[in-house]
């Protein structure tokens, strides 16, 4: 009995290793392609590992450098090879000035970029016109007086080669018309158009530091540099944007007689004013005066210009029903507005005080042009007057004028 009963579970084993040998396969089948699968894994992930290396070292080199002020801006980084090495050979000139080999490897960095002998370009060129400010380190400084001068951010900017440059500016509404399809088309109004040519001087600073500062190699040349030549040009430009009288500078916006009759009357380049009403304040109603004297293409891309303490009374104004007309800023990259429009703060702008113009209104992109006429040039300056300290000359050339004379109007504390 036990035999048989033997031999019947041995028929159902093999009944049910046939039955399930499917399954075995399809397991041992899908166990190779998990084994496969893993080895390409391995593969790629032999392959990227140095590329996510790489990137590592990357940013750690870069949260280092952020650590001791020592970054590289974007814009700086896609700098050409030459640009970037006359970067470096201009920041070991400015730890020692007075060496010959630094001063001899700016020049032939400085060469390499410009293609050609910066001898042969100007008699002020090498070390007595001094050098080029590389790229990288100028467009930084660039950016810094951005972001320290209003009139460089409102207004428009060219880069000339001529300081006889002349710019065209429409001085009349041309007229137009409609016909039909087939009717004669009539003659219209010619546009008028006048010149402007920019007023340049040169613009200079100089910039001083312990011989130790240049020789403590933690230092960020560069860096420091950017900031101390980006203050000095400017401040002194925005002073000249506003009121420079023109004489070997540029001509301001508030240069010359601005009179209180409106657009198309008066003589070509002088602004309008409005009067507050009032010989020693501002009045409230003047305010909307002046923004509505505006044309309408130019008020809704107006700015209000003024300096600080003029702010500080103008935002405690209210209107007849005590609502205020100035708005508060909400945030740092959101500035206070007047009447619907950012307000500027330019400490060049006069004070409240009796026929003083202490506000402007304009569109100044439109209004006012800023001309550069070529890039900044440094000088050591060899006058040891201080000892322990190097001493540097800084300057460019620098133009402005008043623009479209529509598209700025001002604020006048007088009764007429």
């Amino acid at each position: 009995m036990n035999q048989p009963q033997s031999m019947q579970e041995l028929h159902r084993a093999l009944k049910t290793m046939q039955a399930s040998t499917p399954a075995v396969q399809q397991a041992v089948q899908a166990a190779g392609d998990h084994s496969r699968r893993i080895a390409e894994l391995e593969d790629t992930m032999a392959q990227v590992y140095p590329h996510v290396k790489a990137l590592r070292d990357a940013n750690a080199a870069s949260v280092a450098a952020s650590a001791t002020g020592a970054s590289v801006p974007a814009a700086a980084r896609n700098h050409s090879a030459e640009a970037r090495e006359h970067e470096q050979t201009f920041t070991k000139w400015l730890r020692n000035p007075h060496s010959y080999d630094a001063r001899a490897d700016v020049l032939a960095a400085e060469e390499a970029v410009l293609g050609r002998s910066p001898r042969a370009a100007s008699s002020a060129s090498g070390p007595e016109g001094g050098f080029a400010v590389p790229a990288p380190i100028f467009e930084r400084i660039q950016q810094r007086i951005l972001e320290i001068s209003p009139m460089r951010r409102l207004a428009t900017t060219y880069e000339v080669t001529s300081t006889g440059t002349s710019f065209l500016i429409d001085q009349n509404d041309a007229a137009s018309n409609w016909v039909g399809e087939t009717d004669e088309r009539p003659e219209t109004d010619e546009t008028t158009l006048g010149r402007r040519v920019p007023t340049f001087g040169i613009v200079y600073g100089r910039v001083k530091a312990t011989e130790e500062l240049m020789a403590d190699s933690a230092v960020d040349i560069g860096s420091w540099f950017t900031n101390a030549a980006a203050q000095q040009i400017a401040y002194a430009e925005g002073a000249a944007f506003v009121a420079g009288n023109g004489t070997k500078k540029p001509t301001g916006f508030l240069n010359g007689t601005p009179v209180a009759t409106g657009d198309a009357t008066r003589d070509d380049g002088v602004l309008q004013y409005v009067p507050t009403l009032d010989s020693e304040a501002v009045r409230i109603d003047s305010l909307t005066t002046l923004f509505f004297a505006m044309k309408a293409m130019h008020r809704q891309s107006g700015t209000w210009l003024m300096n600080s303490a003029t702010a500080s009374v103008i935002a405690k104004m209210k209107d007849g029903e005590a609502r205020p007309l100035w708005q508060p800023s909400i945030s740092a990259e959101t500035p206070p507005s007047l009447l619907g429009r950012p307000v500027v703060f330019d400490e060049n702008m006069p004070a409240i005080a009796a026929d003083a113009f202490p506000i402007a209104f304009g569109n100044f992109a439109a209004g006012y042009l800023i001309a550069d006429s070529f890039g900044l040039r440094v000088t050591v300056d060899d006058n040891i007057t201080t000892p322990g300290y190097i001493k540097w000359y800084i300057r460019r050339r620098v133009g402005g004028i008043i623009l479209d004379d529509d598209a700025i109007k001002l604020l006048k504390v007088a009764t007429t």
